[in-house]
């Protein structure tokens, strides 16, 4: 499924393989507005070429998750990858968990890309007790970290953390935060 508007999922697992290269792709929807994911499971290995991919959904617009798990690894190109979900706007991820590798594709060339254990990008959005273990890897000139690799607009991380390592090929930098980020960068 690519996008779904105004829907509500709850206790869904899925296992299996996904593999989409042009769409967004998610273990449980590919992209969510105007709606709520709440206790899923992924065991599905997530992959893909373009745009966003994530454990639980490619992208979020406008919608809730909570108390969902990834347990597959996500891996993708260009440019926005997360262990729940690749990107987020005006949305809340809460008391999720990831603990499948995230990996943006060394092999992409797209620079100013974002991967994160929980969230990719989130862009006035908030991110409230969610916890990563699992290893986060993205490519030279990704913006890359444990919960999210970039936070913009009015965006909140709210008591969460990170046990998993990160890594960036190539150093360039660690997660970015722009705009009116909260609480700090």
């Amino acid at each position: 499924m690519e996008w779904e508007y105004g829907c509500t999922i709850n206790n869904l697992s899925v296992n299996g393989k996904i593999d989409i290269q042009s769409k967004h792709a998610g273990g449980i929807i590919g992209g969510i507005k105007d709606g709520t994911i709440m206790r899923c499971n992924n065991l599905a290995t997530v992959e893909g070429g373009n745009p966003m991919h994530g454990g639980i959904c490619g992208r979020a617009d406008k919608s809730t998750i909570t108390k969902c798990k990834n347990l597959a690894s996500v891996e993708g190109g260009n440019p926005r990858h997360g262990g729940i979900c690749g990107y987020v706007e005006e949305s809340t991820i809460a008391e999720c968990t990831n603990s499948g590798s995230v990996t943006g594709s060394p092999n992409s060339g797209q620079i100013n890309a974002d991967v994160g254990g929980i969230v990719g990008y989130i862009g006035n959005s908030s991110v409230q007790k969610c916890k990563n273990t699992a290893s986060i890897t993205a490519n030279e000139g990704w913006n890359v970290g444990g919960i999210v690799g970039t936070a913009a607009g009015n965006s909140a991380i709210e008591l969460c953390y990170n046990k998993g390592e990160v890594t960036q090929l190539r150093k360039w930098y660690y997660s970015r935060c722009r705009w009116n980020f909260r609480p700090y960068c």
